[in-house]
């Protein structure tokens, strides 16, 4: 169970991150046009 958690944990970070990444990417984007 534990480790269920913790690799759901992960994978949540890592949606989390490439979120951010994507957003500040659309942002630089936006920013440049």
């Amino acid at each position: 169970m534990n480790r269920d958690v913790r690799s759901s944990a992960q994978r949540h970070q890592m949606d989390k991150k490439r979120n951010t990444l994507k957003i500040t990417t659309f942002q630089r984007w936006t920013r440049n046009r």
